[in-house]
Order: C-alpha cells, then sequence, then structure tokens
C-alpha cells in the first residue's frame, strides 16, 4: 500500500495497488463512514469538470473505508493512459439521509512513466 503524505501522493502509470488517504472530518460529526457515499474523483486540472475526470471510484466500487482512512483499490487500467501526468484529487461523502456534502480528503498525484516496460528480462 502507498499513502497520501502531506496532500501529495506518487506512482508509476499502470501499477496495481491500494492507496491510502486519511479522512479529514474538518468539523464534520461522523458517527460512522457507513452512513456516507464516498466518491474519489481524479482529473488533469482542478478547473476540470467532473465528467472530464479521468477516474472516479465509489464506496463499495474501488474505495472501502478503514478506520478514518479509505483505501482507494487501483487497478493497471486507472492509470496506464497516465503517463507523467499530475492529477488533481479529492474523496468527497455525502450523508445518506441528509444530502449533506463535506470534502474529506484534497490532493496531487505524480504519476510517473514506469522504466521497466515488461516483467521478463531483456539481457540475456
Amino acid at each position: 500500500m502507498i499513502c497520501v503524505k502531506n496532500g501529495y501522493l506518487a506512482s508509476f502509470a499502470g501499477d496495481s495497488e491500494t492507496i491510502g488517504v486519511e479522512l479529514f472530518k474538518r468539523g464534520v460529526t461522523v458517527d460512522s463512514w457507513d452512513d456516507y457515499n464516498l466518491l474519489f474523483t481524479a482529473k488533469l486540472t482542478a478547473d476540470s469538470t467532473d465528467e472530464e475526470a479521468v477516474i472516479q471510484k465509489t464506496t463499495g466500487e474501488g474505495i472501502t473505508i478503514y478506520e478514518d482512512s479509505a483505501l482507494l483499490d487501483m487497478v493497471p487500467f486507472d492509470t496506464v493512459e497516465q503517463e507523467s501526468v499530475t492529477l488533481f484529487c479529492d474523496i468527497r461523502g455525502e450523508h445518506v439521509s441528509t444530502g449533506a456534502r463535506h470534502t474529506f480528503a484534497s490532493f496531487t498525484w505524480k504519476i510517473n512513466k514506469p522504466i521497466t516496460k515488461h516483467t521478463d528480462a531483456s539481457i540475456t
């Protein structure tokens, strides 16, 4: 697992990984994370529309909650086309009964181009 540190994350395009993101309540009383539907969104610019997002995950569909952290399950398809880019990301929650919305995390994610392209040795 890799984790967001100080609002920043770095990884490699096409990797399978779980990303740990601490959820900040920012004065919101959260009795249980089960009371919220979470949405992770990653965009090429902060001003892009939600429809222009390059990655989105939801609770139960790529987001698992563990204590006060969201675990984002990434598969190669999520990032394989995102080599050498910086994404602007957040996790927003909507309370299932009141509809109140809150941003629980925000960070930038640098996706690097992998050096090795294959998993078989090419030098013999």
